[in-house]
């Protein structure tokens, strides 16, 4: 049985209409999908393992992406594409990387980020790649921490949460083979991650 949510976020004069469902045990993937007009204009998806991960935390994951995304819309936080992005003339390349709690990071007086990296050219989770991670907290010095991708494309950094309140920034490399990507994102002192910013190098 699908578990999921629908929800139409009206938004001046468009209607974003906002799917959420997991894929289940054959394609375990959290998977929400932004529509206007009937086309897809954007895509979020959350892989897990689902050897380990319970149902019930399945249906929270499944909950809490949905909401996030349907309130960040609202907010104008998120500003999905009116319209579907034009036909590419390419094959698409490269990794992308995505922070998937940009609203939770913050927990037991560290930062907890939860990463994801996918392969563009296969359009699925980027298994063994090599992450380099700066953590840039305000002070002149930066902290950096090497991480690998798991089976499903994920990995999670911790960093110490400064006493001070302040704006921070975590750069993201990821690498491998002949490709290179950043993501730049920046931590307010509300212990959220505002936005991100990506591209290659």
């Amino acid at each position: 049985m699908i578990f999921g949510f629908n929800t139409d976020v009206h938004v001046n004069d468009t209607t974003y209409h906002v799917q959420t469902e997991d894929r289940g045990a054959k394609k375990p993937i959290v998977d929400s999908m932004i529509y206007v007009g009937g086309k897809i204009v954007d895509r979020v998806r959350t892989p897990y393992d689902v050897g380990t991960v319970p149902q019930a935390e399945i249906e929270a994951m499944v909950r809490n992406q949905h909401r996030q995304l349907v309130e960040a819309i609202r907010s104008g936080e998120l500003v999905p594409p009116s319209a579907p992005p034009p036909e590419p003339t390419a094959d698409p390349s490269g990794y992308g990387i995505r922070l998937m709690n940009p609203r939770e990071i913050s927990m037991y007086g560290q930062f907890r980020f939860e990463l994801c990296v996918w392969d563009r050219t296969k359009a699925a989770p980027a298994p063994g790649a090599s992450l380099m991670l700066k953590w840039l907290d305000g002070t002149e010095e930066f902290q950096s921490l090497s991480l690998q991708t798991d089976e499903n494309g994920a990995a999670v950094a911790w960093f110490p949460e400064p006493a001070t309140p302040r704006e921070m920034t975590l750069l993201v490399y990821a690498t491998g083979g002949n490709t290179r990507e950043v993501a730049k994102f920046r931590i307010l002192p509300n212990s959220a991650a505002s936005f991100s910013e990506k591209g290659e190098t």
